[in-house]
């Protein structure tokens, strides 16, 4: 994709959504959606009303050579800010950016798992989704509670 085609999705999506984006990074769904299956490979981006995730799909010469059926089936979820109830770095870090100087280092050298944590009200229980994405994870975490949790603290959930 060139830089035109990448503005028009992302004006697409900003359209369709109603909001705007945020960040994206490519990502891995790991598991905790309900009846979605991982890991599954695609994109992940924060926009201002919420966290969405979708996944394309990707042909492989190999599957071309040999003919092989790609069983692709899409997947697209949208976790909306008004049930989000946490988003951190780390598991059990409840509803509040603040990570310790050495779990930043640690982070930063890849010795802490590197998975985007979200917990999400469904149907009145909390359920927690989680994903690695490529971009760095502080970063998604900073821009998605900088921009997106204006309208109110988390802990009001």
């Amino acid at each position: 994709m060139n830089e035109q085609e990448i503005e028009s999705f992302w004006r697409e999506k900003e359209k369709k959504y109603q909001s705007t984006l945020v960040k994206a990074s490519a990502a891995q769904y790991i598991t905790g959606y309900p009846m979605v299956q991982g890991p599954i490979n695609g994109l992940l981006y924060i926009m201002k009303n919420g966290i969405y995730f979708e996944n394309f799909q990707q042909d492989h010469w190999l599957d071309k050579v040999f003919r092989v059926k790609n069983n692709f089936t899409p997947v697209s979820f949208c976790l909306k800010n008004e049930y989000i109830t946490d988003v951190s770095c780390y598991p059990g870090q409840k509803n509040k950016f603040r990570i310790q100087f050495g779990k930043r280092l640690a982070l930063f050298f890849g010795l802490l798992p590197q998975h985007l944590t979200v917990g999400y009200k469904q149907g009145g229980e909390t359920i927690l989704i989680r994903f690695a994405p490529a971009e760095n994870l502080l970063s998604l975490c900073s821009a998605y509670h900088r921009e997106c949790r204006k309208a109110g603290p988390l802990e009001s959930k």
